[in-house]
């Protein structure tokens, strides 16, 4: 099941070689275990300096029921502007500032994130708190 002749790609050439499908499956898929990789050791990193904390959301979903994300860790920014100027430097030069800077970036998608848990519910969009940009 799953496997015929009839329809798809071949994965191997007549020859036995590797077809043009296998290959880029195997540039994908190492490019990926590289990123893999990459993302161990910046998390590693950044554990080890001691950045990490728990952090919850709590929002009001726009029928009035509470809905809460926990169990994740974000990265502390008033740990981040306690660092040495030199691991500052460190972690600028190997790239893991910029992806600090865009998990930081990246955590003002929980609005977003919950708009969407209530439009999956059917409900309205949440209204926007004064002050606050939609």
């Amino acid at each position: 099941a799953g496997v015929n002749q009839a329809e798809g790609e071949p994965i191997f050439q007549q020859d036995g070689q590797p077809a043009e499908l296998l290959k880029t499956m195997q540039k994908q898929l190492e490019t990926l275990e590289g990123e893999i990789q990459r993302t161990r050791q910046v998390c590693t990193r950044i554990r080890d300096l001691g950045l990490l904390v728990d952090m919850r959301f709590d929002v009001t979903l726009a029928d009035g029921r509470q809905h809460t994300v926990d169990g994740f860790l974000t990265v502390d920014e008033k740990k981040v502007t306690e660092l040495s100027d030199t691991v500052v430097g460190e972690l600028h030069r190997n790239g893991v500032l910029g992806l600090i800077h865009l998990h930081w970036l990246s955590l003002t998608n929980m609005r977003g994130l919950a708009e969407w848990h209530g439009q999956r519910l059917g409900l309205a969009p949440l209204a926007v708190p004064a002050g606050e940009p939609s």
